[in-house]
């Protein structure tokens, strides 16, 4: 398969899940991740069964990018991609291993009110067995699922001590449901579905929306937990209000930036409710159903 195929796959899948989400009803976060995921997984798993399957002479997917071939696209097509890339460097990749360094240097420790905490949530679910929950010896607010093999909630002191005991339990039904939807495996998985398409901008979108509706997710399930979505509203706009002191402006001065406003979001969500429930179509995953149709078809 050529790149431009590749790309157009991505973009066609695409095209068709944001189509479906818009046709099936209110937008479902859950839903919403897993027609991005179908975005993420398409065309990689096209790529593998074209290998395996192409030298047998029938299938199907091979001419849905030829115009994209066409003499006189080179540059334009070429400019795209480098710029994808960039941004995948620059927005992903880059700020991801920044992370991931910074976490491996901070001290981890236990936390008796954390433990309490912890306790009263783990109760909740049986699955939450499986997990602990440490703090993280941090300056920057941070709580997260950490680990791959062996899955840890981490708190940094800041955060820690900015909430009071509702809201770090609210904090931690967020990030059990992480857990409860798959964890850093599923997410590990999607990334890798990210990385090996640095250069498709329908690759570049879908993983940051994936990203957005995955937060949302858990913020709707974490509340689910605990019965009390107003507890993580506040905690988000804690997160946030630390976030923005670490910058020193005044407020007047502080931009209201793309986080920003997905924090808004998200505190509005979490307030309004879930509201009525997404087409039964969109429960099965049409968005990324359609989208492989189209593909096979074409």
């Amino acid at each position: 398969m050529s790149l431009w195929t590749h790309i157009a796959h991505g973009l066609l899948a695409f095209l068709w899940a944001q189509a479906a989400r818009r046709l099936l009803g209110p937008r479902d976060p859950a839903l919403a991740v897993r027609a991005m995921a179908g975005v993420l997984l398409l065309p990689p798993l096209v790529a593998i069964a074209q290998l395996a399957l192409a030298p047998r002479g029938w299938w199907p997917l091979s001419t849905q990018a030829a115009w994209l071939e066409a003499r006189g696209w080179g540059w334009p097509l070429w400019a795209l991609a480098a710029g994808t890339g960039l941004l995948f460097l620059a927005q992903e990749l880059w700020p991801l291993i920044g992370r991931d360094r910074a976490w491996q240097g901070a001290a981890r420790a236990r936390d008796a009110r954390l433990d309490a905490a912890w306790a009263q949530v783990a109760a909740l679910h049986p699955k939450a067995a499986q997990l602990s929950a440490w703090v993280l010896e941090t300056p920057t607010p941070v709580a997260a699922l950490a680990g791959l093999t062996s899955p840890r909630i981490v708190v940094s002191r800041c955060l820690l001590d900015a909430l009071d005991d509702r809201q770090l339990q609210a904090l931690l039904a967020h990030e059990l449901a992480h857990a409860l939807r798959g964890g850093n495996r599923w997410l590990a998985l999607l990334w890798l579905a990210r990385a090996v398409q640095p250069l498709s901008p329908a690759a570049l979108v879908a993983f940051r929306l994936l990203v957005e509706d995955e937060e949302a997710a858990c913020d709707a399930a974490g509340a689910a937990l605990t019965g009390r979505p107003a507890d993580l509203a506040s905690v988000l706009l804690v997160v946030e209000r630390l976030r923005l002191d670490l910058h020193a402006l005044p407020h007047e001065e502080r931009p209201e930036d793309t986080r920003h406003l997905l924090i808004r979001q998200r505190v509005r969500r979490l307030l309004d409710g879930p509201g009525r429930r997404p087409h039964p179509l969109a429960e099965a995953g049409s968005a990324a159903l359609l989208a492989a149709l189209l593909l096979g078809i074409t």
